[in-house]
């Protein structure tokens, strides 16, 4: 059972990580133009 869980679980690890960065950086993009703009 756990051979069979690990690749589950890092795949959705890695794809909440993908979720995450995406935000992250999203909210950077934001904040450096809000700022520009000021």
């Amino acid at each position: 059972m756990k051979n069979s869980a690990a690749p589950v679980l890092a795949g959705y690890g890695i794809f909440y990580l993908g979720i995450y960065r995406a935000g992250v950086d999203f909210g950077v993009t934001r904040s450096f133009e809000f700022c520009s703009k000021e």
